[in-house]
């Protein structure tokens, strides 16, 4: 079986691309882990209460950073591997660990984002946000069960091994059901939330601001936290899209451009990256809305000097009594 699995090509050996497709890689990860590491101490020195009484936004921005950071120490130990020995990683059974660890981590963070585009429809049409249980139990038991039985039937049916340029699901049916198939129908689904989620937005919006005006400087708070949502699932569109691509081209032509694959390598290893501008733009948007309440509730300079004046005058009124 271990001699079979690697009669996989390895990618990018013969038309010189090797090198540059897995330093790319490299580099990309590299800044992916960066940006998941900074995004996780961040945001536990920028909260002073306990995690679990963050926004559900701010405990999504730790749960995506935690799949990425993951997955980009696994990942990153593979393409090394293969660098320094111009091979496949082996033994099998180490390419084979690298390959589980790397579909659960996937599906678990897509599986997340799935969560974050419903969860942001049902609170945008329905004003109904979905109940995660005490630390968020039901979440993690959702998001986590689903990949770790893919994973286990995956590993059990020998669909894990060398993929030619990294260790995943082995090329053929299997990443044209896992890959192609179920990373379109994700996309499918996280865009149709996403359209109706900011159909909705739009129309909340524009009745908002006919009855309160359009200076108004707040909005109603099931807005922001849909529309806050909706960057999770722009960074899934943007991370994938080089993936439904490529598999739909080989489907086609079955002779996909070196560059294409490129692209793919990129994208999918800056996930970090993209969960921190999400990240920054959440922190951002917290601090507008502190400031905003901070000039609300502390009282004019003039509101000051008048109170203050008309205190002396009391007192002086009373002194001369």
């Amino acid at each position: 079986m271990s001699t079979s699995m690697y009669n996989t090509t390895l990618l990018g050996w013969e038309d010189g691309t090797f090198y540059p497709l897995h330093i790319i890689a490299i580099v990309c990860i590299l800044c992916s882990l960066i940006a998941s590491v900074v995004v996780i101490i961040t945001s536990f020195k920028t909260h002073k209460k306990r995690f679990f009484s963050w926004s559900l936004s701010d405990r999504f921005v730790v749960y995506l950073a935690v799949c990425e950071m993951g997955f980009n120490f696994v990942h990153m130990f593979d393409h090394v591997t293969m660098v320094i020995t111009t091979d496949h990683v082996r033994p099998l059974e180490l390419c084979q660990f690298y390959a589980f660890l790397m579909v659960v981590l996937v599906f678990t963070k897509n599986l997340l984002l799935v969560t974050i585009a419903l969860n942001a429809f049902l609170l945008m049409c329905f004003r109904h946000q979905m109940e995660f249980g005490s630390r968020d139990w039901r979440l993690i038991a959702g998001v986590l069960v689903l990949p770790l039985a893919n994973g286990i039937l995956a590993l059990s049916s020998e669909q894990l091994g060398p993929a030619g340029a990294f260790c995943l699901i082995k090329p053929g049916l299997s990443v044209f059901i896992g890959a192609t198939i179920v990373t379109s129908l994700i996309l499918f689904v996280n865009t149709t939330l996403y359209l109706l989620t900011w159909f909705h937005i739009r129309r909340e919006t524009r009745r908002i601001r006919s009855v309160i005006g359009t200076q108004a400087q707040s909005r109603s708070a099931h807005v922001e936290a849909a529309k806050t949502m909706t960057l999770f699932i722009t960074i899934f569109t943007v991370q994938w899209w080089a993936v439904v691509v490529y598999g739909i081209w080989q489907i086609l032509t079955n002779d996909v451009p070196p560059v294409v694959f490129i692209l793919v390598v990129i994208f999918t290893n800056i996930g970090g990256c993209l969960n921190l501008i999400v990240f920054l733009s959440i922190l951002k948007k917290q601090r507008g809305t502190l400031a905003l309440r901070s000039n609300l509730t502390t009282p004019s300079a003039d509101y000051r000097a008048g109170a203050l004046s008309k205190k002396n005058e009391s007192n002086t009124g009373q002194t001369s009594i």
